[in-house]
């Protein structure tokens, strides 16, 4: 209750500002594409040389205002992000938050790739086991059908589709974990203070590791050494 009020009462704005700009953007790009394409069908030019050549430019076009819309919701993304764990105002968030994913860039991007893959293995598991669930109820409960693939491939879709709500929660508190460590890291000169006292337990446990190896060698029974390479 207290992460709702914070976003939908105190930072209320932000979040309807991010969203018209997002807006905005998705009205330029239906309008110039319609207005365009009318504009060459108008000509009676369409099949012509010229046409295609006019059609050609209107998916480049397209393509150019798709590009820009992608990159403003990310920046929109990392402007909550980085409001949620500062408070500061949108403008500020969203110009702090972006050069804080470019300075971190490895990082955040490693930390997307994996919670999207857990995403699609997620999506993926649960649509297949609602899927057999459907073909287990339509068995169990003797449905005279002539097929079962028609309620499966409906319970599939919604499922997939409820997943994809749900889950990209999953993505966007990935974000924010992210956040949170990179303004410690940069505060803190490279040596998070914050977080769990789990969390930084292994954090330093893995650093003395990779301090053990780029020293060379570690010690192991014998008075032996060997090299160690760690993930």
């Amino acid at each position: 209750m207290f992460g709702v009020k914070l976003a939908h009462v105190d930072h209320f704005g932000s979040i309807i500002f991010g969203a018209l700009i997002i807006t905005i953007i998705k009205v330029i790009r239906f309008v110039f594409v319609y207005l365009a394409s009318q504009a060459v069908k108008a000509s009676g030019q369409e099949d012509s040389c010229g046409g295609k050549m006019a059609m050609c430019f209107i998916k480049c076009g397209d393509c150019i205002l798709k590009c820009f819309e992608k990159i403003c919701d990310y920046i929109n993304n990392a402007a909550f992000a980085y409001m949620s764990v500062t408070g500061d105002s949108f403008c500020t968030a969203a110009w702090n938050g972006f050069f804080l994913n470019m300075k971190h860039a490895a990082a955040f991007g490693s930390a997307k790739y994996f919670a999207e893959a857990l995403i699609f293995l997620g999506k993926a598991g649960v649509t297949a086991l609602n899927c057999f669930t459907c073909v287990l109820l339509i068995n169990t409960m003797n449905l005279e059908l002539a097929s079962t693939v028609g309620p499966c491939i409906v319970v599939g879709i919604w499922t997939w589709f409820s997943c994809e709500i749900w889950l990209s929660i999953f993505d966007q508190a990935i974000l924010g974990v992210m956040t949170s460590y990179a303004i410690d890291y940069d505060l803190n000169n490279g040596v998070p203070q914050r977080g769990p006292e789990t969390f930084n337990n292994k954090r330093e446990s893995f650093q003395q590791k990779e301090l053990d190896m780029k020293s060379g060698n570690t010690m192991i029974e014998g008075g032996q050494y060997e090299m160690q390479m760690f993930a």
